[in-house]
């Protein structure tokens, strides 16, 4: 298939080369006329338009920083995605995996929809929560404006960094088409069209379709299954319909549908593999794990395994993998709405612009992440007597959801009079509503009652099983298969729940907002605008989590011996059994009363840490959780023993009987006053330089690290605030054909919302301790600072030859910040912590706990100080008007950082990537064949960093053993390389990575008419 490729492509890119060479030898046809010689270079200055400020005006008349990105620039230099888009733009960062947008260091920390993106995406003015539809092909998009800063006036909602507009192509007063065809490397091919024109001199339309698939992956399974990585099967469809009702009404209406079938690559499913290392073969590695690790079974030649693969791949392999799951996600009709209502008044217009969205969202993934399904337990392996001889399953299913719709209304006022004051003014409302959860599965149910932890290890302790005492109750096990939702059972038929979350919420918006602009002369113009914005987040979060295996091995071991006591003793105390005899049956005792599947659900949610005191030993919810239900019972100590309360009720958590779900709602609401203050200097026509300040806004959330939200205990998180300052300037030097934008800018950005383990303060401030626990809570930043300069430039040197060279730097640097816990260095032993406070344990001798570090002096993640961006396009014109570009891009990247602790092991190192396209236009502009080349030398392109940590057995108690050591690389050291089955003697880590897709060639036919 490779060679096919290969041959197709370069046939494909010799008929490019023949068409024009033969036009020549033909009789040509008349050229078009020249450009008079009063209009500019015909490849001059490209005056592009742009609505970032609600009105029309060119890019280098704007007194913001804006790329705009048109079709034709996206053909001409092979701009297809929000990735290429990043390498492209200034400030720009995309995390493909997770669809998370960043502008100037400011981004997204977590998918969970309580924590809101601080970049705002608009499609045609109306708001949409994915960067993805910028990645539409250029046949239905007009342009794409990068709007970088904050734009807390005109836009608001999520746009404390930025905003991202796509719009689209409208209907036609012409009838005029267009089909594209692709094909390409991978098993790609597509096919796209769009048709427009007239139905009568007062009503326009267009219509327009897309199917793209790519068959093939990026990424190698080693276990025999389908490739991954890139795969897709899509298609989306649109239609437009453009009135003009009388001589002052004008309506637009645009309605769309997307659809992936199968898709095996981002945003969602496998962009990476596993980390480079020998694999971890323990049982299992800590008890938060819903189940057994597949790759102890190694050991088991009897085991059940797709494919025969025993090793990492990937230690040799950057592009392997081995899983016996194909990770892949659907996307059912995604519907879209937007309707644009203009009426003209003599000196104002009046725009009511509304938008509907609608998607529903699936993604199953490997969960266990090996290619073992089950095997069979030893002693040693599976660490109890109980389990030898056992068979055990391994085989998980990740099944995450979202099914998310929103509306948005705005109506706008407009000026247009003349005059040097200029308005434009407005209100919005937004609704949006949403569920979004996540199943896990273990896809071979092993049977068996689902009894509670907490009664189950009460019922061992007083010697149930012994004495013939009935077990706890069975809990419900609803049935499987039956849909998506907090009543409904696993989603994978026959399977076995272990894990259920659902983030459930009904979220409103409202601002009203003006922004004036008075010209003072021909040369002075100011700006000042204001804005209120209020938000309303309204909430409930489900969650159940049953663990398999592991805690039931855990409780056999540890009532084994003193269940082997008690058979031993003599009568009366006991029967008086021999010693082997005695464990034997006390190992078939324990075997029979405890259950494979334990619920830990009553074992969620509890207090906020800060709020437990000696006068008040229960503690209170904490922030954002609403019906809470005090009472004297649940408030004394006894009944508040840590996080197991049988009544959680104090804590606003509750339990479904039927579903077995525990339950709390949450509640939140923010509002904020932003603005704009400026002024634009233009000296001559040529020249704009200006200053302006900007006020953004986020709003807090109510949410968690990740969509796996199992109720933590502070939830909460309180808003972002930044105060921008930027010194423009922008320049068409006509004599040289060269623009030039530069802009340079100071954020001081207030509240950073980030997930992390705290270390809380002294609680009375006369030290040392004891204090509350360290805790996991979505917490603040109070201070980052930020200084950055961004240029832009586009010069023709010649009529045929342009070049583009845009830079960013961007130093989003932390200031002071909260003690909080590096998940790899938990002790503050790196050599690069800088240790804050006292130690989170209480003063024992020789007491070691987990330490609070400060980030002061730290970066924001995903925020590269410099990238370049760098284009040359040469143009050969033939006799008979048929053209030649020849295009070839660089671009580099900077490091970065996949995390607020800048270390070695989180940094994402630098890149760079060459990309190449060829393609001929026909004299007639009908046809338009494409020839590229991305990645021509197949760089290694990085998306992301990832870590994770591999814990040796026990804590320890002294600085340098156990789990209380340095940061250290596993399979380094003696003590960091354990033997099969066993952990390390030392805590140790592992690094991975997420990749851009590796070198990719193809060609595509356009067809005009």
């Amino acid at each position: 298939m490779a060679q096919l490729n290969r041959i197709s492509l370069v046939s494909l890119l010799a008929l490019g080369l023949a068409m024009p060479a033969m036009a020549q030898g033909t009789q040509p046809t008349p050229q078009t006329a020249p450009p008079e010689e009063d209009q500019p270079n015909a490849r001059g200055r490209d005056v592009v338009v742009v609505t970032a400020q609600k009105r029309e005006e060119t890019v280098q008349d704007i007194a913001i920083a804006v790329t705009a990105i048109t079709s034709e620039l996206r053909d001409e230099i092979g701009l297809t995605t929000v990735q290429d888009y990043t390498n492209f733009a200034p400030g720009l960062t995309y995390s493909t995996a997770g669809d998370r947008l960043g502008m100037r260091g400011v981004t997204r920390t977590s998918n969970n929809f309580g924590i809101r993106s601080g970049i705002s995406n608009y499609v045609d003015g109306v708001y949409f929560s994915s960067a993805i539809p910028a990645s539409r092909e250029p046949i239905f998009v007009e342009r794409v404006e990068v709007v970088r800063g904050p734009q807390g006036t005109l836009y608001g909602r999520d746009s404390i960094g930025g905003a991202l507009n796509v719009i689209t192509k409208r209907p036609t007063e012409e009838f005029e088409g267009q089909v594209n065809l692709n094909y390409g490397n991978y098993e790609t091919i597509g096919v796209a069209g769009t048709f427009a024109g007239p139905i009568t001199d007062w009503m326009r339309y267009r219509v327009g379709y897309s199917k793209q698939a790519q068959n093939e992956g990026y990424l190698e399974n080693y276990s025999g299954q389908d490739t991954e990585g890139g795969g897709r099967d899509d298609s989306y469809v649109e239609g437009q319909l453009e009135f003009d009702l009388g001589d002052r009404l004008d309506l637009w209406i645009r309605a769309g549908s997307l659809n992936w079938d199968v898709r095996r690559g981002a945003p969602g499913a496998r962009t990476g593999v596993d980390a480079p290392y020998p694999y971890n073969t323990r049982f299992f590695n800590s008890t938060a794990e819903l189940g057994p690790n597949g790759w102890a079974g190694l050991s088991d030649p009897a085991r059940m395994q797709i494919g025969s693969q025993n090793t990492n791949p990937s230690i040799d392999d950057r592009w392997g993998f081995n899983s016996s799951f194909t990770n892949f996600a659907h996307l059912w009709p995604t519907s879209e709405l937007a309707v644009e209502a203009v009426w003209h008044a003599n000196s104002f217009d009046i725009k009511y612009l509304g938008g509907y969205v609608h998607y529903l969202y699936n993604l199953q993934q490997d969960q266990d992440g090996t290619a073992v399904n089950s095997f069979t337990c030893t002693t040693a392996l599976c660490g109890t007597p109980t389990f030898n001889g056992r068979q055990v399953f391994t085989e998980r299913i990740s099944d995450y959801t979202e099914n998310r719709g929103w509306f948005s209304n705005e109506i706008n006022f407009i000026s247009t009079w003349e005059g040097p004051l200029q308005l434009v003014g407005g209100i919005y409302a937004y609704q949006e509503n949403y569920n979004q959860l996540v199943y896990v599965s273990q896809v071979q149910n092993p049977g068996g009652a689902i009894r509670d932890l907490n009664a189950v290890s009460a019922w061992l302790t007083g010697g149930g099983p012994l004495l013939g005492t009935a077990a706890p109750g069975a809990l419900p096990e609803l049935p499987t298969a039956t849909g998506r939702n907090s009543y409904s059972g696993a989603p994978v038929k026959d399977s076995s729940l272990m894990f259920h979350t659902n983030n459930q919420a009904l979220n409103n918006a409202y601002g009203a907002f003006v922004q004036a602009d008075y010209q003072l002369n021909d040369q002075w113009k100011f700006t000042a605008g204001i804005r209120y914005s209020r938000d309303y987040l309204d909430g409930r979060e489900y969650a159940r989590v049953v663990n398999h295996y592991i805690i039931e091995s855990l409780l056999e071991a540890g009532f084994l011996g003193p269940y082997t006591a008690a058979l031993q003793a003599a009568p009366p105390a006991g029967p008086g059994l021999s010693a082997p005899a005695a464990q034997a049956t006390a190992s078939a005792i324990l075997q029979g009363a405890v259950p494979t599947r334990l619920d830990v659900t009553s074992t969620l949610g509890g207090p906020d840490p800060t709020t437990v005191s000696a006068s008040s030993p229960c503690g209170f919810a904490g922030r954002g959780v609403v019906n809470t239900n005090i009472t004297p019972a649940n408030s004394l100590a006894a009944s508040c023993p840590g996080g197991n309360a049988a009544d959680k009720s104090r804590y606003g958590i509750y339990y479904d009987s039927v579903t077995g779900n525990a339950y709390r709602d949450l509640y939140a609401q923010f509002e904020e006053v932003t603005g704009v203050l400026g002024v634009d200097w233009t000296p001559d026509d040529d020249t704009l330089i200006y200053g302006k300040y900007n006020r953004g806004y986020k709003p807090g959330g109510l949410g968690c690290a990740d969509v796996f939200c199992t109720m933590i205990a502070t939830p909460f998180t309180d808003k972002e605030m930044l105060d921008a300052f930027e010194l423009g300037y922008k320049k068409t030097w006509s004599d040289w054909n060269l623009t030039t934008n530069a802009v340079l800018f100071y954020y001081d950005y207030q509240g950073y919302q980030v997930s992390n383990t705290v270390v809380p303060d002294d609680p009375d401030g006369s030290g040392p301790l004891p204090r509350p626990p360290s805790y996991s809570a979505y917490v603040n930043l109070p201070e980052v600072n930020t200084v950055g300069f961004e240029l832009e430039t586009m010069w023709y040197p010649t009529d045929n030859l342009r070049f583009i060279l845009n830079y960013g730097y961007t130093n989003p640097e932390i200031g002071a910040s909260p003690s909080l816990v590096h998940a790899l260095d938990p002790y503050g032993l790196d050599p690069a912590a800088q240790p804050q406070g006292d130690r989170a344990c209480t003063p024992l001798p020789n007491c070691i706990g987990t330490q609070g570090q400060s980030l002061e002096g730290n970066i924001l993640p995903f925020s590269p100080k410099n990238k370049i961006a760098l284009n040359g396009t040469y143009t050969w014109d033939f006799e008979d008007g048929a053209t030649l570009d020849a295009s070839l891009s660089y671009f580099w990247q900077d490091i970065s950082f996949s995390n607020i602790f800048n270390r070695s092991y989180t940094k994402i190192p630098s890149w760079d990537q060459t990309d190449a396209r060829l393609s001929w236009t026909s004299g007639d502009g009908a046809f338009t064949l494409i020839g590229f080349i991305k990645n021509v030398f197949d760089d290694i392109v990085y998306d992301n960093r990832t870590s994770g940590l591999r814990e040796a057995a026990a804590a320890g108690t002294t600085l340098g053993a156990g789990r209380i050591v340095s940061p250290t690389e596993c399979y380094t050291t003696p003590q960091t390389s354990p033997g099969f089955g066993a952990p390390p003697a030392n805590s140790c880590y592992t690094t991975g990575e997420t990749l851009r897709p590796p070198r990719t060639i193809g060609a595509e036919l356009q067809i005009r008419f």
